[in-house]
């Protein structure tokens, strides 16, 4: 009944969520057995990026009301609901939240992520070499580990290397050379094996933190369907339910930001602003159509 009667169109009261959870956190421990249900919120720096902190201020409050469902933060910062002088935040203190508090040793606490170990990267080079049937020798794949280092998007970009040279179709074996060297030089490995077209969306998409392919095609002056190939480029990964649904790695878009003119494709600093004007322009269209339709949320969205 509330959900019928108090939202508005200025309003949507996104606390009801927050009631409806802590229901549905109760008809859970009811169960028996109760079954674990693990919620997955990665990101978890672009809460600040809100001075109000105000949607922080609601997944705080979710987390709180559902304490049988593990939830897994990642984000590029440490959380301080430990913190006392957290106004902001509905639930905050050392007492409500221990395992937040620095030094912790106690689990479950926060714990900072470093590259993969030796092991753990042979296991995910194998793993992927099994069930992609990818041409890599053992020989490759001990120096993938070791020039690696264990960071995972190293790893990430030269499987997508590995992926274009299986898909060329013409029987040759990866080698040591096709999947080593720095993070740049495997991005613009990848992007070779890409139409030109689709590079300037590619590209294109490096403006933002999330997009779609209006936005791209508008950004990089591409068809339609060019972005709509673009986006479905393993560099690109896709979340649903957002009104932007594609996002790139923070370290592949810094890596294509910087690559100047002299790499094939590469664009100088005045195609950057002439993509980016674009861009704006395509946005505010969005926005001024949310506007004229009284949609708030995509409003909000367009001006993200």
């Amino acid at each position: 009944l509330r959900c019928a009667d108090e939202p508005t169109p200025t309003d949507p009261r996104p606390m009801l969520a927050c009631d409806i959870a802590a229901a549905l956190s109760w008809e859970l421990a009811r169960r028996a057995p109760t079954p674990l249900v693990t919620v997955f919120v990665d990101t978890t720096e672009r809460l600040a990026l809100d001075p109000r902190r105000v949607s922080e201020g609601y997944l705080n409050t979710l987390i709180h009301h559902m304490p049988n469902v593990l939830f897994v933060l990642t984000g590029r910062d440490m959380l301080d609901w430990y913190d006392e002088s957290r106004a902001d935040l509905p639930y905050r203190g050392s007492w409500t939240w221990p395992g937040l508090v620095p030094g912790t040793t106690d689990t479950p606490r926060q714990h900072l992520l470093g590259s993969l170990s030796a092991s753990d990267t042979r296991a995910l080079v194998l793993r992927g070499r099994h069930q992609l049937d990818l041409p890599m020798s053992d020989d490759v794949v001990d120096e993938l580990v070791r020039s690696s280092a264990g960071l995972p998007q190293y790893l990430e970009l030269a499987r997508q290397v590995a992926i274009s040279i299986k898909d060329a179709g013409q029987g040759r074996q990866v080698q040591v050379s096709d999947v080593t060297g720095s993070l740049g030089s495997l991005v613009i490995r990848v992007l070779d094996d890409i139409p030109a077209d689709e590079q300037r969306a590619i590209r294109a998409a490096c403006l933002f933190r999330v997009f779609d392919t209006e936005l791209i095609a508008a950004a990089a002056d591409v068809d339609h369907g060019c972005a709509e190939r673009a986006v479905l480029r393993p560099m690109i990964d896709r979340h649903d339910g957002e009104r932007f649904p594609y996002r790139m790695h923070d370290a592949v878009r810094e890596v294509i930001r910087r690559a100047d003119c002299q790499v094939v494709g590469g664009w100088v600093e005045r195609d950057w602003e002439l993509a980016a004007s674009r861009a704006a322009t395509a946005a505010r269209q969005l926005h001024d159509g949310a506007k004229k339709h009284e949609n708030n949320r995509e409003v909000l969205d367009a001006i993200g």
